[in-house]
C-alpha cells in the first residue's frame, strides 16, 4: 500500500512491479528478507485472483537466487567479543538467547506486544528452579529452565523493552565492529543447539530442550561435523 498508494486491489497492475522492487532494494534489506516480501506479495496477489478480486496476477516477481545458509555456531569466546560491544540491555537480550535457544520474538514477556508477532513467554518457579514457559513459533507452548547464572540479565531484559528490529541491529552492529559480521541475532539460537549436543548425544532430549517439531532438525546438529573435533578432544581428557 505505501509503495502503490490507497488504490482499489485491481487497479494494481505490471507498472507497480518496478516500484515494488525499486523500494524493497532501496531498504537495505538483506536477499533473503526481500525474498521474504516477495513471496508475501505473491501470496497476497494469488490470494486476491483466487477470491476473485483481480482476474488474474498482474505480475511475478522472482525470488533472488541465494546459497544455502548453514547453521553458524557462535562459540563461547567470540560471543565475548561481541557482547563486549553492547550495551548493557541490548547484551541482557543476546545472553538469554545464548543460553536458553529462545528466538528473538520469544524474548518479549507481554502477549500484547504486537510488534514481537504474538510470541511471548512468562516467568515462574518450579520444583524450586525458575522455569520459562514459552508460547512460541507455531502457536505451540512449552517449558523450559532458566539458569539461575543469568537471572540478572534476564532481569535486565524484561524491565527494558527492546523492539526486535532493534534488538538484531545492536547485535548486528557489535558483530561488524568485532570483525564478525556473518552472524546475525538467529544465530544465538543455532549456537545454543550446537553448545548443547557437545553435552549430550539424546536427540530426543536435544529435541525437547530446542522444542523442534522435527527429529530430523534436531539430528543435523549432532551430525554437524564442526563439532566433531571439540567431541574428540574432549572424550581424550578422560
Amino acid at each position: 500500500v505505501k509503495v502503490v498508494g490507497n488504490i482499489r486491489i485491481n487497479q494494481i497492475s505490471s507498472v507497480h512491479k518496478p516500484k515494488i522492487e525499486l523500494e524493497l532494494h532501496k531498504r537495505g534489506y538483506s536477499d533473503n528478507t526481500i525474498n521474504i516480501y516477495v513471496r508475501n506479495i505473491m501470496q497476497f496477489l494469488r490470494w486476491c485472483e483466487e477470491v476473485q478480486y483481480l482476474d488474474k496476477v498482474p505480475f511475478k516477481i522472482k525470488q533472488i537466487k541465494t546459497s544455502k545458509r548453514s547453521n553458524a555456531w557462535i562459540k563461547q569466546d567470540d560471543f565475548n567479543l561481541i557482547t563486549s560491544k553492547m550495551d548493557k540491555v541490548s547484551r541482557a537480550y543476546a545472553v538469554v538467547s545464548y543460553h536458553t535457544g529462545l528466538r528473538k520474538s520469544e524474548l518479549n514477556d507481554n502477549k500484547y506486544d504486537k510488534a514481537y508477532n504474538g510470541l511471548y513467554h512468562t516467568l515462574k518457579i518450579k520444583d524450586n528452579l525458575y522455569q520459562l514457559c514459552i508460547n512460541g513459533k507455531g502457536g505451540k507452548y512449552r517449558e523450559v529452565p532458566l539458569m539461575e547464572s543469568i537471572k540478572d540479565e534476564y532481569d535486565i531484559m524484561v524491565k527494558n523493552r527492546l523492539h526486535p528490529t532493534t534488538i538484531s541491529k545492536k547485535f548486528k552492529k557489535a558483530c561488524i565492529e568485532v570483525g564478525l559480521p556473518h552472524y546475525r541475532f538467529h544465530d544465538l539460537r543455532h549456537s545454543f543447539c550446537a553448545n548443547q549436543s557437545l553435552i549430550t548425544q539424546d536427540a530426543y532430549l536435544l529435541k525437547s530442550k530446542m522444542r523442534h517439531s522435527n527429529l530430523n532438525t534436531t539430528q543435523t546438529y549432532l551430525n554437524d561435523e564442526r563439532l566433531d573435533w571439540v567431541k574428540q578432544v574432549e572424550s581424550e581428557q578422560f
